[in-house]
């Protein structure tokens, strides 16, 4: 699928789509996004925000798959290792 995802510091994570130039999703967490990345071959994004939170999301469906808890502050960064 031609998606592309944008974070924003007010805390949404829209999914586009390329191919019709639309907003296929809007995503919400409770404050700023400061990075998402796509997970290699799949349709799947993380994203890491100034709430301490690190989600990973179906950019096909918008739905919230699960959450990564545990740091008490701000994440600034982050990076995929399998």
């Amino acid at each position: 699928m031609p998606l592309a995802a944008v974070g924003y510091l007010d805390g949404t994570l829209a999914i586009y789509d390329l191919s019709t130039q639309t907003l296929r999703h809007q995503c919400q967490h409770q404050s700023g996004i400061v990075q998402l990345l796509w997970e290699a071959g799949t349709a799947v994004v993380y994203t890491c925000s100034l709430d301490g939170i690190v989600r990973l999301w179906d950019a096909r469906t918008g739905r919230l798959l699960t959450d990564y808890r545990g740091h008490t502050a701000e994440i600034l960064d982050f990076a995929l290792s399998k």
